[in-house]
């Protein structure tokens, strides 16, 4: 996943959240809000962001095949 992308996390109990990619990491994918996403551009750091299992980060423009 390409950094600054805007994707879905899966959360605990099955709520969904908007997030910004930070590093993709292979099995994990480090996300963060979009307020620390644009407040880290801001301020000219790399976001701080916390580690995903992949399979619980959706990018919503991959068409899911069957």
């Amino acid at each position: 996943m390409v950094k600054g992308k805007v994707v879905r996390a899966l959360l605990h109990g099955g709520a969904e959240a908007p997030r910004r990619v930070v590093a993709d990491k292979g099995d994990i994918v480090v996300i963060c809000s979009e307020e620390e996403y644009q407040r880290a551009q801001r301020e000219g750091r790399e976001p701080s962001g916390v580690g995903f299992p992949r399979a619980d980060v959706v990018d919503p423009t991959e068409v899911a095949v069957r």
